[in-house]
């Protein structure tokens, strides 16, 4: 083993471990003037290997050997503190010793309010760096685990080494199975009157329990209670337990609906499986995902619901006999003639004048088909988009009139 700083020197003194993680055999050392330290006499298999130094943030890695005879070296680079006081903090499983990946390690000075929550790595370990000696509150959390909360209290060392064990959470007790009653006489479920095993011939136990795993994959910062229906029976994963629960089921068929509160119910949804049986299903997952924003429909405008009531301004135009909407424009000579009149004045033109000024349009536009008669909506955009067009044929054959009649003065 080689241990070197981020210069490159070597570490003279430096603590090195090698740990057998399957037979949890161990030897310790110390490197000397060079850096170096070696191990002899181990046998094949996956080794822990530990380097720790004053001054310095402790390496772990993790090394093999497959083959006799085959020597391995490894190299260290030491990473400087260079904050004043430092925790180095591992998290494993209660039970195996296992070194968790993945959990959580939420902390917070008790005396200068500063936060972290980082993640653990592959060999259970965080790093977290203070600027003064303080105490720290530090909760632990994993899926599978039940929460662990604890008080570091401060050290006289600048570097703290400190270990967090969790504790998986316990599978429920089958409830006892009842004893059952044939003939008027009551029979134990697993032996007889006689000490003897069942006969063959005896009814089995018509429903056989069965543990289903519910766990759900919450996305960073969820911590709202989901609550799942099967067949209309309520359960609920929270944050408290790791969103993991153990529910004992009948082997038959079970309808799942996920709830969540009406406080998050717009920003997350919820994908899992609908339909599910204890009998071939014995791990459920819920995914809980960011919700995508609902896009407006395209064209945009307020549609009239079917059985709503039409506004007044989008009554049905009037229909002639052929029960087709008609559209009525003005001619350029009523237009005039509804001028003069409001001005006072008679319109007098000489029979030379009509036949040589250009006609004005058709009184009556294209008649506008309405598909369903309560579809008002369709009506009257049509309606729009015909007087529209009238009013512009209009105004040119206006302007066109009133251009020759100014040619015609400018001749005489």
């Amino acid at each position: 083993m080689l241990v070197i700083t981020e210069n490159s020197s070597s570490i003279d003194g430096a603590d090195v471990t090698v740990r057998g993680v399957t037979s949890g055999t161990s030897q310790s050392g110390k490197t000397d003037g060079t850096g170096m330290i070696n191990f002899g006499g181990l046998s094949m298999g996956d080794y822990e290997i530990t380097s720790t130094a004053d001054g310095y943030w402790p390496q772990v890695q993790l090394g093999t050997l497959n083959s006799p005879g085959v020597r391995k070296q490894y190299t260290f680079v030491m990473e400087s503190l260079t904050d004043p006081y430092a925790i180095f903090l591992r998290v494993s499983d209660k039970d195996t010793g296992k070194y968790l990946k993945g959990a959580n390690v939420s902390w917070e000075g008790l005396s200068t309010s500063n936060t972290g929550t980082p993640v653990t790595d592959n060999f259970g370990i965080i790093r977290v760096s203070t600027s003064e000696r303080e105490d720290v509150r530090v909760t632990t959390t994993l899926a599978g685990y039940l929460p662990d909360t604890q008080i570091i209290l401060e050290a006289s060392d600048r570097l703290l080494n400190y270990d967090i064990t969790l504790t998986p959470v316990p599978a429920p007790t089958p409830p006892p199975i009842p004893d059952r009653q044939e003939d008027g006489n009551v029979y134990d479920v697993g032996n007889n009157e006689a000490g003897d095993p069942p006969s063959p011939s005896r009814k089995e136990v018509e429903d056989e329990i069965t543990a289903v795993n519910f766990r759900a994959d919450v996305p960073e910062g969820f911590a709202e209670d989901i609550e799942i229906r099967l067949n209309g029976s309520s359960y609920y994963l929270t944050a408290w337990s790791g969103y993991f629960l153990t529910i004992d089921l009948k082997p038959k068929d079970y309808e799942v609906k996920v709830m969540l509160s009406d406080a998050v119910a717009s920003q997350y949804q919820a994908e899992y499986v609908e339909m599910f049986n204890p009998k071939t299903d014995r791990d459920i997952t819920i995914r809980i995902a960011h919700a995508l924003p609902v896009e407006p429909e395209e064209g945009g405008g307020e549609l009239v619901k079917e059985g709503a009531e039409v506004p007044k301004d989008a009554a049905e135009p009037e229909v002639n006999d052929a029960n087709t909407p008609l559209l009525v424009a003005k001619t350029p000579e009523d237009h005039d003639e509804s001028m003069a009149e409001s001005n006072g004045q008679e319109t007098a033109q000489s029979p030379d004048t009509e036949r040589n000024e250009t006609k004005g349009p058709e009184t009556e536009a294209a008649a506008v088909p309405v598909e369903e008669p309560g579809n008002a909506f369709v009506a009257k955009a049509a309606i729009l988009v015909l007087t529209a067009a009238a009013l512009t044929i209009l105004i040119a054959a206006v302007m066109r009139r009133k251009a020759m009649k100014r040619k015609k003065r400018e001749n005489q």
